[in-house]
Order: C-alpha cells, then structure tokens, then sequence
C-alpha cells in the first residue's frame, strides 16, 4: 500500500480572517502563509465554532461544538454537562497512532478538560513561541522511520495583541485577575509593547502620515449596535475605557501591532517549511494552517474577541494538499467542526459516527464546494446562524438584541437589517436553525 501522507497542522492565536498578504492585506507580509496558499487551496469563507480560544480549541480538537460540553467561555469549570463520553476514546492522537502515524502536538493547547496528551499525542514541546519553531523544525528534520507523522503546532501569537490595551487600561479591569495579568505575563507584555514600537529613526509624522494603517472602514460603532456589545465591555470594565477613550493614533497604532505581531508568527511557522523543503517531505506532507478565532482590531471601535463581528468569528484557514495550488474555495466551513474530520480523512481514518462536520479534502485537492446550507457560532455573549451571505446574531441581554445582516451589501455589519421585510423569510429560518442547536444543548443557554 503506498505511505499515507504526513499532516502538518498549525494553529496560531487570534488572527482574523483578513489578516493575510495573500487574502490582500496591504499592511502586513506573511510569506509563509502566502506559501501555504499558492501551493494549497485557501478557504474564504471559515468560521470557528466559538469566538474565544478554550471552547474554539475545544472543537477544533474534537470535532464537537464546545457547547456540546456545556462551555461558552473560557472557564470550563462551570460547566454542568462536562465532556462527551465519546472524546477521549476517539481522541485524534489515538486514532492517528491507531492508524500507523507517529503523532506530537506541541505548543498551546487550552482544551479546559484534558491534554494533548489525554487525547493521545506525544508532548513535542509546552513552548508556544520560537521554542515550538525551533522543536518543530528539528522533529521534521529527524523523523526518519518509514511511519508517517503529524505534526501539530500550535503558537500563541498574534495573541500578544490581547496586552496593547491591557498595558494602558488594565486598571479599569473589573476582575482582579486582569489587573495584575500584565506582571504574570511579562513575555506577552514585552512582545506587545515590541510591536507596537515605530521604526527606528522615524518621526510620528511620517510614521502616521505614510506608514502606519488607517482606521477600519467600519471603525465607528453602529447606531443600533446591539447593546450586548458594551454590556459585555462594561462587565470586563477595561474593554469600555479603551472603546471610550482611546484616541485615533491608539486605534491605528494597535491595528499596526496586530500586523507586526502577525508577521512575527509567519517567521516562526517559516521554520516548519522551510525544514519541509529541506527534506524534501514538503510534496509528501499535507500542511493545515488555521487560527483559533479572531480579533476585532478596531472595528466597531473594540478589540479583542468574543463578540459575534465577523472580525472575531471568521478565521484563515488553508489547506496544502498533495494536488491543489492556488485556489480558493468558497465553501461554508466550521473549523471547529470540520478539521477533525478532514484530518481523519487524510489519514485514511473512518470517521468516528458522531461527528456532524464535513472533510475538507475533496475541496482542497479538487475545490469542490461542500454541501453546507448554514453553519452556528456559539459565545457567550449569544449565538449567531450564517449561511454564507446573510447572518442573524442574537445577543442574550440588552435592546436590540437580534441582529440581521446582508454580508454582501453590508459587509462592515454597520447597520442592524433586522426590519428589512425583504428579508423576513431569511431572519425567520436563520432563527429556527439556532432555536434547532440550542435544543440539543439543554441547560447551558
């Protein structure tokens, strides 16, 4: 039988969807991404399951919506329902082993209640930063026996965006735990400010006058913004300073950062292709490059995530198959979902029955489009349907909470479409869908 495929997957924190030179993004330069994609097929159109890394992460490694687990958030313990009996006996790193495949995981994992290692990967490195880069690209070189390997990386920047706002208003943090976050993460502080720092030798002028990028185009918030948005700021509290206070030099200086940061994760994944190249496995590897969510980065004057924009739900996602170069599918995808079953088919693994997401395969080596009529975005704050151009959002507290929005007329979401009738029908079966989801999930909306 020939070799199975080697699968490199890598995961990086908190990029957004446009946050790519190859998705035509002026004001940064990732070569190793925009290898990835002129060799492979890049998915425009992917959503992840949940728009904060423990529960996105959560799905991307099981295949399963983290509601499913009864989590919304971050803090898994407050869960009621806990883990599917079916996870960790199906867990990707057992199944892979199962099948042949040597199987590591390195970096940050965050999956609330297991390990990579529960889910029966080897530790390759805890270091989520040039570490992971460096013990990535030394396990590529030194994998010699005939058994095929996957090889999953996954690095925590651009999350380093998180400190810019953090730095000059985490004393407005209602929760203690965020006001001393800065001292306890020294390295992501550093990073931060790094980023954030003009070039040498440049004066401000030139700087924001040539240099650093403008506002977002949908960067004022939206007269009937759901008010959601800033109960949730104003519950964290120092989401509501920076929205409320920082200048317009502030709000272009972080989208800078953001960039900088970006291009500093696109060298550290360049250790693993350039190591694929080197050893001639690249046409013998399939290479997965995803983010775990987005990052508002100044749109609707916010940052961060856990909002129901499409600059935090929707995510890059390219596939670097044996026979695609240069595509672009527009396929409805959930990573959350869908990754673990495409990882699965790569493998030549049968897909364990209670999985509910599609193989991207076929889409990758063919650019067949998969038959996904919508898809659901679960977070805390509320729940969203989208089928690809329209979306309806519900927020769970404060007026206006349902949002509508025709993604092709009104791509920024900078105004709420909700009393359109010409699209009542549409608001109608995008609601009965999330009713549907939420109906399977008892207990935890």
């Amino acid at each position: 039988m020939p070799k199975k495929p080697n699968i490199v997957w890598i995961i990086t924190d908190e990029q957004s969807y446009s946050m790519l030179g190859c998705a035509g993004n002026k004001w940064l330069k990732t070569p190793y991404m925009d290898y990835i994609a002129a060799k492979g097929t890049r998915f425009s159109n992917t959503y992840c399951a949940n728009p904060v890394c423990l529960p996105s992460r959560l799905a991307m490694i099981t295949g399963m919506y983290a509601g499913d687990a009864g989590v919304r958030d971050n803090d898994y313990r407050d869960s009621k329902i806990g883990l599917p009996d079916c996870v960790i006996p199906n867990g990707l790193g057992k199944l892979l082993k199962e099948a042949g495949y040597d199987a590591v995981y390195g970096g940050k994992e965050h999956f609330g209640f297991m390990s990579a290692v529960d889910l029966g990967f080897d530790q390759l490195t805890k270091d989520d930063r040039d570490g992971l880069a460096s013990a990535s690209s030394d396990y590529i070189k030194n994998h010699k026996n005939d058994k095929p390997f996957f090889l999953a990386a996954s690095f925590i920047n651009p999350h380093d965006i998180c400190y810019f706002g953090l730095d000059r208003h985490a004393h407005a943090a209602t929760n203690e735990n965020l006001r001393v976050v800065r001292e306890k993460n020294p390295v992501s502080l550093q990073m931060s400010r790094k980023a954030e720092t003009l070039p040498e030798g440049m004066s401000r002028e030139v700087f924001f006058g040539s240099v650093c990028p403008p506002l977002p185009f949908n960067h004022e918030i939206a007269p009937d913004e759901a008010e959601g948005v800033s109960l949730y700021q104003k519950k964290e509290g120092y989401p509501y300073e920076i929205r409320t206070k920082f200048t317009e030099e502030e709000w272009r200086l972080h989208y800078y950062a953001y960039c900088r940061l970006i291009e500093t994760v696109d060298r550290q994944i360049g250790f693993i292709v350039e190591s694929l190249i080197e050893t001639k496995k690249i046409d013998d590897t399939i290479i997965i490059f995803t983010s775990d969510h987005g990052d508002i980065a100044g749109s609707h004057k916010a940052e961060q995530k856990d909002f129901l924009f499409e600059e935090c739900c929707r995510v890059p996602l390219i596939i670097r198959g044996l026979n695609s170069a240069g595509a672009v599918n527009e396929s409805l995808v959930c990573s959350g979902l869908d990754l673990y079953p495409t990882i699965l088919d790569y493998a030549g693994i049968k897909c364990p029955e209670h999985i509910t997401g599609f193989s991207l395969k076929n889409s990758a080596e063919k650019n067949e489009l998969i038959n996904r009529e919508r898809l659901i975005v679960e977070c805390s704050n509320g729940v969203m349907a989208v089928d690809g151009r329209f979306k309806y959002a519900w927020y769970f507290k404060g007026e206006r909470a349902e949002q509508f929005f025709d993604l092709q007329k009104n791509p920024g979401e900078m105004y709420n479409q909700i009393n359109e009738t010409e699209y009542s029908q549409k608001v109608t079966d995008l609601k009965q869908a999330i009713k549907e989801h939420i109906a399977w999930r008892p207990g935890i909306w």
